[in-house]
């Protein structure tokens, strides 16, 4: 019991960016630019380069984020939502991921 209740804190604490998306490990990014120009292409542009991959993920380090439920998750900015699918240097690749 005292395990499963370390686990679940440690789920739901609040964490670095950098952290949860193991962004050290970024190969390429692929990412949807709005307004979509064909429907048909759900992630239109990606990132390849080691600097600007570098870059991002600096960007990234200035967040903090904390893990809720689908219920609890309300979009108060539905206009600065973000799409993005992550490959990572061992071959991982991340579930097409949305952020507020």
């Amino acid at each position: 019991m005292l395990v499963a209740l370390i686990f679940r804190w440690n789920e739901y604490r609040e964490k670095d960016m950098v952290e949860v998306l193991d962004a050290e490990a970024f190969e390429q990014i692929f990412y949807t630019k709005l307004p979509l120009e064909d429907e048909e292409v759900y992630f239109n542009r990606s990132i390849d380069n080691p600097a600007a991959i570098q870059e991002f993920t600096d960007f990234l380090g200035q967040y903090k984020v904390k893990k809720i439920g689908v219920r609890d998750f309300v979009s108060s900015y539905p206009n600065e939502q973000f799409s993005f699918d992550l490959v990572y240097t061992d071959e991982r690749n991340t579930i097409p991921s949305l952020i507020e």
